[in-house]
């Protein structure tokens, strides 16, 4: 795995992560 590939999978990784958090956080306020 070179830092380039690194770098990809932080691209893809963020939006998937902030949607999640974005999505815990509309259950929690309309829980």
């Amino acid at each position: 795995m070179t830092p380039h590939d690194l770098g990809q999978l932080a691209l893809l990784l963020s939006p998937a992560m902030l949607l999640s958090v974005l999505l815990l956080f509309t259950f929690a306020a309309g829980g």
